[in-house]
């Protein structure tokens, strides 16, 4: 215990001089597009994309990109007391979204980014599908008899943007290739919610709308992401 903190100390001095005169985006001078520029490729919980970032004065710079969240996952369980095949998807889960990169100390990569993103027409949809056996009174029922529900979410418009990152450079800034790592979060629309059923569980409204108020705070996306740029 007693050689811990000197050690930490030591392990922060050295990631303090790895980051040390590796922020690019803090050459500021000259014409604004003939400032540092980066592309680049993202991967992360909102999808995968492409930003371009374009530095506009000392430590902040404007990153502009779009995300695409294709998904898909299937699993078999119970549904409430029914036994189910159950579908989750996302539909047309595209963005795009402006965003300013703020570097408040010169030689640390940590950033913090306010900005905004559009959702344009972004669409979560589970299915549930009943399977096996079933009595109702006296008449045997099969999961197929009963009909498949669907829930869909839908979320479009503006969303504002905040989260916080840091920008890893390689050869002590020389290199031109840098990764990033971002944490934030959105806050999206109210999401559109509709409840759709066949067969036996076609007449939902009242099922619809109990649906519609326990999603209506459905408002939050998470965002973990990872970025491998190119500084140009």
């Amino acid at each position: 215990m007693k050689n811990f903190l000197p050690a930490a100390l030591a392990v922060l001095f050295m990631v303090l001089q790895y980051q040390g005169n590796a922020q690019y985006d803090y050459d500021y001078e000259g014409p604004l597009f003939s400032r540092p520029k980066a592309i680049a490729l993202t991967l992360g919980t909102q999808g995968v994309g492409v930003d371009f970032t374009q530095n506009v004065s000392f430590g902040v710079s404007v990153r502009l990109g779009a995300s695409y969240l294709p998904f898909s996952y299937k699993y078999s369980g119970l549904f409430g007391n029914v036994n189910s095949d159950v579908k989750l998807k996302t539909k047309n889960f595209a963005n795009a979204h402006l965003l300013v990169d703020w570097f408040p100390f010169e030689t640390l990569g940590l950033r913090v980014t306010p900005g905004v993103g559009y959702f344009f027409n972004a669409q979560s949809v589970a299915t549930v599908t009943p399977k096996g056996n079933y009595k109702y009174g006296d008449i045997d029922i099969t999961g197929e008899d009963i009909g498949t529900m669907t829930g869909t979410l839908e979320w479009k418009g503006l969303a504002p943007y905040l989260g916080a990152g840091w920008l890893f450079s390689f050869q002590e800034g020389e290199s031109p290739i840098s990764i990033t790592v971002d944490l934030g979060t959105y806050y999206l629309s109210r999401p559109d919610a509709t409840l759709t059923g066949t067969k036996l569980l076609e007449n939902n409204s009242y099922n619809e709308k109990r649906f519609q108020e326990n999603v209506k705070n459905y408002r939050w996306l998470p965002v973990l992401q990872a970025s491998l740029r190119y500084t140009f």
